[in-house]
Order: C-alpha cells, then structure tokens, then sequence
C-alpha cells in the first residue's frame, strides 16, 4: 500500500471523477476508543480520512444486515459478536492498514427484513445507493475481496482502484501498475512466460518449481478474470486494461470497446447473484464508468453507438434460461441466465454492418431512478432482410440459406423441447465479418451474423430474438458491399424487435 501510494504515478492520478473526497451515506467506523464498531452518517459525521470496502458473496448464510428496525441502535453499536468471520476480518485488515472506516453493502445500505425484499424503506435506500456503486468503488482507498465468483464483486473489482485478494492460501494485491503475490511479491506479469518451472523465491528461501503465477492464483482461489486477447491468449488484469484505456487520448477503435466490453460481459455473466433481479443494477456503476468512453445510449446492457457488434452476443452452450417474470428485451444479454459470449469480438477482425441494415430506433424503460438499472420494458426498430427458416434439432437450417449455416439459441434446452423436432423462424442479418486466420496462409473466414427470431406471443406483431447464427459466406469480401448469394435471397422488412 505504501509503495502504490508513493511511487505508483498512475495509482496517484486523483480520486475516480476528480471531484475530491467524496463519502457513501453510510460507513461503519472503527475507531471508537472503546473498539466498538457503529455506523455514522458522513452527512452529519465527517470521516476521519479513507475508507476501504469489503467485496464479498452473501451466499445462502446469516450474513449480518441493517433494518429499517436496527439502523438506530447500529448507529450507536454494531454487535460485534454477530458479524461473519469475512466481515471481522475486513475489519481487522483494515485496521491494521489504518483506515478508520470501511464500506460493507449488507450494513451501510438498509436491507429487507425478508426476502424477497419488499420493505419500502429498503428498496428506496438500494435504488439510491445501488446507483452511486460507481463513485463508492472509484473513490475507495482500496477495496478487500474474500475469494467469491460473484455478480456485485465483478463490478467491485473492475471500479477499485486497488483490491486487497484474500485467497485461500495467500493473500494478493492488485493494482493499476502491479498484480502481486506473497509468493511473488514484485509482481505476477500474466504475459511474461518466465515464471514457469523456475524456483519461487520467499524471503531467504528458495524451493522447487512451483505454478507459474495463473496457476498459483487460481490454486488460491482469486477470480483473475483477465481481458482475451486476440485467438485466446490472456492479457493484462482488469486495471492494467481499464488504465490502459482511460490513458489513451484519441479516439478508440471500435474493436478495441467491443474486445474489453465483451471481456467484461462474458466475466459477469459467468459469475452468480444473489438476487437475479439485480442482474442490471449490479452492473449499473460499471455502465456509468464507461459511458464517456462509449459514448451513445445506453440499453439494457447493449450500447447504441456501433449496435450491431453488441448486440452479437450468444448463450454459451445454448444453456441460458430466459428469465421471467420480465427483467430486459430479448435483445439485451441481460435477458437471460447463464453466461454469455461474443461473435467476432476480436480486435483483428474487420466487422460491418450489414449494409442494408438500418437501426431506426431503439429505447428502454427504466423502473427506477437509475436509468443504467432495472427496466420495465425495450424495444429496437430496425429495417433488414428477413428470411423464414426452419431450424432442425441439431440447430442446423433445413431450407438453405447460404453455406455452413449454425445457430446457438438463447435457451436451446427449453426450445427444442417444446418444439420437438424443429423451430420456426426468422434470419435478420446484422453484420458481416472478416475473421483473421489463426494459422499463417490459412484463407481468411467471411461470414455473416443474424439474430434469430421468432414472432412474440404477448406482444402481436414484434418478434422476440431467441438466438444467434453465422453463417460462412463464399468467396472473399473487402467489407464494401454485401456478400453475393446471401442478401438477394432475402425480403426487406421493418419490424419491431422486444
């Protein structure tokens, strides 16, 4: 901590918006001279210094919470004796960094006395603070995370400017300029090949080979979740990427935002919620952190500028489950359970929108007063060409289209069940792609991207998207113009996607 303070120039660089300190409502104070903990209002109660915050899984257990009913007397006390083992050690490790305040969700914002929540007092409280998660996690000296996969901590870990990993066996660091271990305290640099099978060194000791640094750290237990490069090799952390980005003054490439979005993405999707209703809300501080950079609308976890990359995403597996009752447009990856991936989101791919395609009008309505959370309805309007095709059980099209044609759907499991043999539908082109070869005089892959869809049942005369298809296109293609064989085969439409 000493060291990132005083020699990190780039960890140095003010606090989040450079709007100066800045305090959540809430915080849980140390330093009573008694050793009491209670809870202060920094409206009221000036913070004496930085606080930290704990990112942590709330799971299934008994996990301390403030009430609409507790909140006084945790004002005055915070029994000490009912807190998790987590929540003391939060304490203690920042304690002994000599913070005097630390931020825990489930004790500075007010919590259903049951769940689902349903206290107004609590679900006004989390509306408020859940859309100030940006400025908690940017302004915090540094956040410490127990070992979770887990929905909100992703957000935490991207926002912090540091993160203090508790594993299972040893403890980490991570920081814009440096990932560091007990076992490697001068750092883990994930792209150097150097640390594998040479001997560890601690303190004066040395011993055998070990794992190299992405072995060590998943052996402890500490989510990495570094940004893909292209073809699959690791990049650098999340915070080594972010700084990257935010140091870069001109305008980004396209592929670049879509690479680290969908990194971000496919990470989030893949980790669990407590509550799947937060799937939005607990992505909401990342929405704002991004939006200077991206720049356009933001919708429901899909962004307006350059629509038709982020709307290219797909169900891993097909084992996505479309939730209900409703939480987002079928559009949104934010619509279904289950992680999420991303068609032609390498930087070296050439990608286009389809050329006839024309996205006239896309909207979403929040539900609440954050207007990157929860919504209560979407809609996107676009005009393409719209073939109907049929879809076998081995998602391959029976009707031929164009060559080597494939579809992953949203929720594949429960569509082919209902549907039996085949599924009805329709192919909406949205982009052509130029895929880089993996392998030297390899010819390069030309394919294009379509949204499956199908005609929605409660809203008469929209379509509903339930899934995502290729298909691999003949000849070459400079990004110019459509391919041949493929757009003359299909008739143009408007339609009203939900």
């Amino acid at each position: 901590m000493d060291t990132c303070q005083g020699t990190h120039k780039i960890c140095q660089k003010g606090h989040g918006d450079g709007s100066g300190r800045w305090y959540p409502e809430r915080l849980v104070c140390l330093t009573a001279e008694d050793g009491r903990l209670n809870l202060i209002d920094t409206d009221v109660t000036t913070p004496g210094g930085p606080y930290v915050t704990l990112s942590h899984c709330w799971g299934k257990g008994d996990v301390l919470k403030t009430a609409e009913l507790t909140l006084s007397d945790f004002m005055n006390e915070i029994p000490s004796e009912s807190l998790t083992k987590t929540f003391r050690d939060a304490v203690a490790a920042a304690r002994r960094l000599g913070v005097g305040q630390v931020w825990i969700d489930s004790l500075c914002i007010i919590q259903a006395d049951g769940s689902p929540p349903t206290s107004p007092a609590h679900r006004r409280d989390w509306e408020e603070q859940s859309a100030l998660m940006h400025k908690v996690y940017r302004h915090n000296l540094a956040a410490t995370a127990s070992p979770d996969s887990h929905g909100w901590v992703q957000q935490e870990r991207i926002l912090s400017r540091r993160v203090v990993h508790f594993g299972k066996k040893q403890v980490f660091w991570e920081c814009e300029e440096l990932m560091a271990s007990e076992t490697y305290p001068e750092g883990t640099n994930q792209s150097l090949p150097s640390f594998i099978n040479q001997p560890l060194r601690i303190g004066g000791r040395v011993l055998p080979p070990g794992p190299t640094p992405n072995g060590l750290i998943q052996e402890a237990g500490v989510p990495l979740n570094p940004v893909k490069k292209s073809h699959g090799a690791w990049g650098p952390t999340w915070m080594q990427s972010l700084s990257a980005f935010n140091a870069k003054d001109e305008m980004r490439p396209s592929n670049e935002k879509v690479g680290l979005w969908s990194s971000i993405v496919e990470a989030y999707t893949s980790a669990s919620l407590t509550f799947e209703a937060d799937k939005l809300p607990a992505f909401s501080g990342i929405a704002k952190y991004f939006q200077p950079f991206f720049g356009g609308k933001y919708l429901a976890g899909i962004w307006g500028q350059d629509m038709h990359r982020f709307l290219a995403w797909c169900s891993e597996g097909g084992g996505g489950v479309r939730v209900r009752p409703y939480r987002a447009p079928s559009w949104s990856w934010a619509s279904i359970d289950g992680p999420v991936g991303h068609k032609a989101d390498s930087r070296s791919d050439i990608c286009s929108k389809a050329p006839d395609l024309q996205l006239l009008d896309a909207g979403v309505e929040p539900s609440t007063a954050d207007p990157t959370g929860a919504v209560s309805s979407g809609y996107l309007v676009v005009e393409g060409t719209l073939s109907s095709v049929t879809l076998d059980d081995n998602q391959e099209f029976v009707n031929e289209v164009s060559i080597r044609s494939e579809v992953e759907l949203d929720e594949a499991r429960e569509l082919l069940a209902v549907a039996g043999q085949s599924i009805q539908g329709f192919m909406l082109p949205i982009m052509w792609v130029r895929g880089r070869p993996k392998l030297a005089n390899i010819i390069p892959t030309y394919y294009c991207v379509f949204l499956f869809l199908q005609l929605s049942e409660s809203h008469p005369g929209c379509y509903t998207r339930i899934g995502l298809g290729t298909s691999v296109l003949e000849g070459k293609w400079d990004g110019s113009e459509a391919p041949k064989g493929v757009a003359k085969r299909l008739g143009r439409r408007r339609i009203k996607i939900v």
